[in-house]
């Protein structure tokens, strides 16, 4: 796989609570077909919504963290604590 190439995380996949929480899709791997779907960024694995939230050559670790927040995944930074 490439570097921009998002990756499902097949346990967020499993809560069907979340499918189309945020209305934002984008193309990802689901793992457990092993292909590739659409699919809402709430349903990425953490290093992927880190890397897709990146790709447009953005870099602010505070707005990512609120993001990452926002969807359940905690702070996508090292906080230093």
């Amino acid at each position: 796989m490439e570097n921009m190439d998002l990756i499902i995380d097949p346990e967020r996949a499993k809560d069907k609570k979340m499918w189309g929480d945020t209305g934002i899709y984008v193309r990802a791997y689901d793992v457990e077909d092993k292909k590739w779907t659409s699919s809402d960024i709430v349903l990425l694995h953490r290093d992927s919504l880190l890397r897709w939230l990146k790709s447009r050559g953005g870099d602010n670790p505070w707005a990512e963290d609120v993001v990452g927040i926002l969807l359940g995944y905690g702070h996508l930074h090292d906080t230093g604590g």
